[in-house]
């Protein structure tokens, strides 16, 4: 027997208190009208919890909240204390309170109904577990295909049953009619004869029972059910905008035909790329994999640690350390990067450091770097003093696993001579800039190397700056 009909209530202000109602049907199910009970119950399948407590703390008062916790309790027998918070969490640890209530209980919880559904809290896409959504299209796309098979079934039967009645209808029709104006003989030999036929006629009606009339082997319809759910693309792809990028491409695109479509289509990755904030320097330069433009752009960072001397030496290999050694000062010239306030600098024995890169530690594995070889780009400013002569160099290579070097970047000296006029007033940063491309597989290492000294030996820190180095993989369009 159902459930009596839900009585009709006033409805409140937003937020305040509707007095929940219990119902019980025949069959001892309890049926509870609360919206703040429906809401949560319903939504911890599809909402992280941490939204479902900030939706909830925010739609509902804490006397309701109270309430439905106080009712939940009574209801659902359990070893939790009902503990009364208080303070500023108190609405929110009184919803976890429930939540961690409902998750012990699983299915063994009276049904929650809402009468007033615009006490419902709004819940956007934005909030939405979008993994969960996907999961439970897939459970609801099986029980779908089997209801349909089902129906199917018990159609095919409905139809069997009906053509092999009206069979042995005709047949008793003929057997009638052949009796009522045949002679005995006759009537006994049609006997005999139609017994036959009737066997016959028996077993075609047993092979109609299987193939309804008018359908033969070569008209059957094969009937095809798809696995999971049918859902629109424009859908699917918006669905695939709140996944994490990586579970789109090792999960969601190994699951079907339609899956992989939309987790390899170009409109995808642009839309990730536009809302992500990922453009395009030259809009003349189109990326021809949008979506290995976005991951490029994704993990595109400065792969060497400390790059500005903001601690000290840390994460630099001091390789020679001449004169009165590597020193770390403030700049001495603003430098064009404003966040950039400290350099360091070379005395007037070679003073040179370095870093080697892993690459698989980075998160660029040797089956990435070997297909698709991105481009690698290499900067480093450098800046001279007035007063005093000074060198700079410079030397990156690409390393095998190994570490045997398969390109290298090492350009000539640079000297700077002291009291060089156009210096005088202008001690400015110069940058040194190499992209390495189309270097060949292998490369699983990116040693970094700089560094030199001043020219005319004096005692202290005159010789070359250094600072703001970086070693960034990046899209081709970008360098």
């Amino acid at each position: 027997m159902a459930a009596p009909a839900l009585r009709a209530r006033a409805a409140g202000s937003a937020g305040a208190r509707i007095k929940p109602e219990v119902y019980k049907t025949t069959d001892g199910k309890v049926i509870v009208e609360d919206e703040l009970l429906h809401f949560i119950s319903v939504k911890m399948r599809t909402v992280p919890h941490d939204e479902i407590v900030l939706l909830a703390a925010n739609n509902f008062s804490s006397d309701w909240i109270e309430e439905s916790k106080r009712l939940l309790f009574e209801l659902c027998p359990t070893t939790q204390r009902c503990v009364e918070h208080k303070g500023a969490q108190k609405d929110a640890n009184n919803i976890k309170d429930c939540m961690r209530l409902l998750d012990e209980r699983g299915e063994d919880i009276p049904r929650f109904v809402s009468y007033h559904l615009d006490e419902l809290p709004p819940v956007g896409f934005g909030s939405m577990d979008a993994s969960a959504l996907l999961s439970r299209l897939e459970r609801l796309s099986q029980e779908v295909s089997t209801l349909r098979e089902a129906l199917e079934t018990q159609a095919s039967v409905s139809i069997n049953q009906g053509a092999a009645t009206a069979a042995l209808d005709r047949r008793m029709t003929d057997l009638e009619r052949s009796h009522r104006h045949g002679s005995p003989g006759r009537a006994r030999g049609a006997g005999v004869a139609s017994s036959g036929s009737q066997e016959s006629e028996v077993l075609g009606s047993a092979e109609h029972a299987r193939r309804p009339s008018g359908v033969t082997a070569s008209n059957i319809p094969v009937i095809k059910t798809k696995l999971l759910f049918p859902v629109n693309l424009e859908v699917l792809e918006e669905i695939f905008l709140h996944l994490p990028p990586h579970q789109v491409v090792v999960v969601c695109r190994l699951v079907c035909h339609q899956w992989k479509e939309v987790a390899d289509s170009e409109s995808l990755w642009k839309e990730r790329c536009r809302r992500e904030g990922y453009r395009i320097r030259d809009a003349s330069k189109i990326p021809r994999d949008w979506r290995m433009f976005y991951f490029l752009c994704k993990k595109r960072r400065n792969l060497l640690k400390n790059p500005r001397g903001e601690h000290e030496m840390k994460n630099w290999q001091i390789l020679k350390n001449g004169g009165d050694n590597w020193k770390v000062e403030g700049v001495l010239v603003a430098h064009p990067n404003k966040i950039v306030k400290k350099n360091f600098v070379t005395s007037y024995g070679m003073c040179r450091k370095g870093q080697l890169i892993d690459l698989e530690v980075e998160g660029y594995n040797a089956s990435f770097m070997d297909h698709f070889q991105p481009d690698i780009k290499i900067s480093d400013w450098y800046a001279p003093r007035w007063e005093c002569g000074s060198e700079y160099e410079i030397c990156v290579e690409l390393l095998n696993q190994r570490k045997k070097p398969i390109q290298t970047f090492s350009p000539e000296t640079i000297y700077f001579e002291q009291f060089e006029e156009h210096l005088k007033h202008d001690q400015k940063w110069n940058q040194m800039t190499h992209v390495f491309k189309n270097y060949g597989p292998g490369v699983r290492y990116i040693r970094f190397v700089h560094g030199g000294k001043d020219t005319i030996f004096w005692a202290g820190w005159y010789g070359i700056r250094v600072t703001d180095s970086s070693v960034e993989i990046c899209p081709a369009m970008d360098t």
